[in-house]
């Protein structure tokens, strides 16, 4: 009986392991989607280590719905249509964490990435819930272990736990950090109880040192974390590298200026150039490309590759995460030789120029650096190690960023309040106590904006420069939602204006979950009673409802009566189309409820952009895309939009196309309905809407 499952989502490949209810471990084979050829890992002889079972973390999305993983690629070489192309994703672990991090959450190519991401992850879950039938007899999941980087942001934390959560439905969920997991991985006699771990992935790079804690038999009982950094530097960085250098050569432009089918072979090329100098001195593969009549010889040594890597952004970025960790591990007054191992883990760690610049820059800590004891444990070493961790709690973890309470002054100026300065140990309670009151007579809530802070020097002197006395301004604030607000506690409507009754109190408990207790000290009532309304690092269950007062709830049919449309969530953040679609349903002489830029489901990703229920019972679900040009696409396939430059954008949906998309969340509409007003019928109808400039007619299911 299976009884933990445990996920690596990796940027070029996602690994799978399982814990049955006698102890045995072992990773799961998804033989459709898996490495169609299972090439040997570099490194590895004929008859060694086994091979462990990777699944490439791609997706193409087909007519016949998304192919993931082995198939991907083969599916799309077999595709000769013009756009076919542009239908398939890879290094999208890479770009989701970049677009988090850019705050791109209004962005259609953001929307686009979370759904492809998404779609990755769906095909992922449907052919494992098949494997662990067959294997264990049922798909049921007791506990769920993922994986995260170091430096990962909440919003991506968030939607890692919400999308396996949605398509799992587990028990249980942990995240744990990658590298944290590997220490538990190699927290076993053979390396000692203080481990270092430097695992350079696809996409990130981390090095984390933990004690680890073991029990009469060597297994980790416990993992005690000393220092942690990361970058959002790996493997993939250097398969742009290689390509835009082949290119260079021959005189031609980065790959990236070509189209898409062009640059993703360019790309791939690189990355087989970089997998077999991990083994070789040199190397040429040729690349041709007979659309645009390109062929590419690429041909590197491996001195070639370390010195590029060397003089580039990747070694920059890694001999300074590299001096981070010292200068942590220094500060904390932790000596070198009590270090018992540092190991290299991740695929990107059998590159010579990564291997190079690893061990020049930790010569400064005279430690030496050593390779996983085989291949299979240097790609899997990260998913065993998330199984240990159910038996290996995690303690003196940390935040790494200063957390901020958001706040409006009496002049109108946006001022910070620190809650959790970087470095503070959870669990913890803040020592700020926010006493708030009403503002203005029509206010109803008291909004909470809590979010990570970042600081840099103040310019003292005119010429740009800063001086090492400087005092830190805030710099940057990232909301840990996308909203704003975390959550809006409910005040006294008849309370004075100005009496500050209202006593807010923060902390963070040891699953590093932020909550919140409010009380109304005039009324002596507690308000919310240390409720979770984020999690810092697991990424927070759907956050607490809104609880504004609403207005009177719809009796006897829906009847509004209020003679027109009313709109109930207002949200000046709504882009130029939203906001013009709501201001014609509000002038339109009919009554209804508007709610805009809802989420129909606390797990799901995709905000519907308008709902309109009728008294007599109609729902329209309505999506707007803001693409102006001439739509063409088929009822099951992809929509794109050619604009007046004759550029092709694809038009972002989930599934596939708009109209499919509303399709999918009318149902859910239809039966939150039916369970709130049982003895009412209700009818529905799905809208997709584009500006004034967009011609629908080659679209199938649109119209003008």
């Amino acid at each position: 009986m299976l009884q933990h499952l445990a996920i690596d989502l990796g940027n070029t490949n996602t690994l799978i392991a399982v814990r049955d209810n006698e102890g045995g471990e072992a990773l799961i084979h998804l033989p459709r989607i898996s490495q169609i050829q299972a090439a040997r890992l570099p490194g590895s002889s004929e008859d060694g280590d086994e091979i462990p079972t990777l699944v490439p973390s791609e997706v193409f999305h087909s007519d016949d719905g998304p192919e993931i993983g082995g198939r991907a690629w083969a599916t799309l070489e077999r595709d000769e249509r013009p756009d076919a192309y542009r239908r398939y994703s890879r290094n999208f672990k890479r770009q989701l964490l970049d677009s988090f991090l850019q705050a791109r959450h209004s962005e259609e190519g953001h929307r686009s990435l979370l759904e492809a991401s998404t779609d990755f992850v769906r095909v992922l879950c449907i052919d494992l819930l098949t494997e662990l039938k067959r294997e264990f007899g049922s798909a049921d999941v007791p506990s769920l272990i993922l994986t995260a980087p170091v430096e990962a942001p909440a919003e991506y934390r968030a939607w890692l736990r919400d999308v396996f959560h949605e398509h799992l439905q587990p028990g249980s969920i942990r995240l744990i950090d990658e590298s944290t997991a590997a220490a538990l991985f190699y927290g076993q006699k053979e390396f000692g109880s203080r481990v270092l771990i430097v695992d350079i992935g696809g996409s990130t790079s981390d090095i984390t040192l933990a004690d680890i804690g073991l029990g009469g038999d060597g297994i980790p009982t416990e993992a005690r974390l000393i220092s942690k950094c990361g970058t959002f530097i790996g493997g993939s960085t250097m398969d742009d590298l290689i390509a835009e250098k082949a290119f260079e050569v021959q005189g031609l432009n980065a790959p990236s200026s070509f189209n898409r089918k062009t640059y993703l072979r360019a790309i791939r090329a690189g990355e087989v150039v970089k997998k077999k100098l991990s083994t070789t001195k040199r190397v040429f593969e040729a690349y041709e490309d007979l659309q645009t009549g390109l062929q590419i010889n690429m041909a590197f040594r491996q001195q070639d590759l370390v010195d590029m890597v060397s003089e580039s952004q990747i070694g920059e970025e890694l001999r300074q995460l590299v001096t981070n960790t010292v200068n942590h591990i220094n500060t904390i007054g932790v000596e070198t030789d009590s270090i018992s191992g540092a190991i290299m883990v991740g695929g990107c760690t059998l590159c010579p120029p990564i291997r190079s610049i690893l061990k020049s820059a930790f010569k400064e800590l005279n430690l030496e650096l050593f390779d996983s004891p085989s291949e299979a444990d240097r790609f899997s070493a990260v998913v065993f190690g998330a199984l240990r961790s159910v038996d290996a709690p995690i303690s003196n973890d940390y935040l790494l960023h200063d957390y901020a309470l958001k706040l409006k002054a009496k002049n109108g100026n946006t001022v910070y309040q620190t809650l959790f300065p970087k470095g503070t140990v959870i669990p913890c309670i803040s020592d700020f106590t926010l006493n708030s009151s009403r503002r203005s007579a029509n206010q109803t809530g008291i909004r909470i904006s809590v979010g990570e802070l970042y600081r840099q020097p103040r310019q003292l002197s005119g010429d740009n420069e800063t001086t090492g006395n400087a005092p830190l301004v805030a710099s940057e604030f990232r909301p840990l939602s996308a909203e704003g607000h975390l959550v809006v506690i409910p005040v006294d409507p008849t309370a004075p204006v100005g009496e500050r009754r209202y006593r807010i109190s923060f902390g963070i408990d040891t699953e590093r979950q932020l909550r919140v207790t409010a009380d109304d000290t005039v009324a002596q009532r507690r308000l919310l009673d240390n409720v979770v309304i984020s999690n810092l690092t697991e990424a927070a269950p759907a956050p607490v409802a809104e609880v504004e007062p609403a207005p009177p709830a719809p009796t006897q049919g829906l009847t509004s009566g209020q003679g027109s449309i009313l709109e109930l969530n207002p949200n000046p953040s709504y882009n130029s189309l939203e906001l013009e679609v709501a201001r014609i349903l509000s002038d339109m002489p009919m009554e209804g409820y508007l709610i805009s830029n809802i989420i129909l489901d606390g797990r799901s990703l995709h905000e519907v952009d308008h709902l309109l229920v009728t008294p007599s019972g109609q729902a329209y679900i309505m999506e707007c895309k803001n693409y102006k040009g001439t739509w063409t696409g088929g009822i099951n396939s992809q929509w794109i939009c050619t604009g007046a430059d004759l550029a092709e954008r694809t038009i972002a949906a989930k599934p596939v196309n708009p109209m499919l998309q509303c399709r999918r969340y009318i149902s859910d509409v239809m039966r939150r309905l039916a369970s709130q007003y049982p003895d009412h019928q209700f009818s529905k109808a799905c809208l997709v809407i584009g500006p004034d400039e967009a011609h629908l007619d080659g679209a199938s299911g649109g119209g003008p």
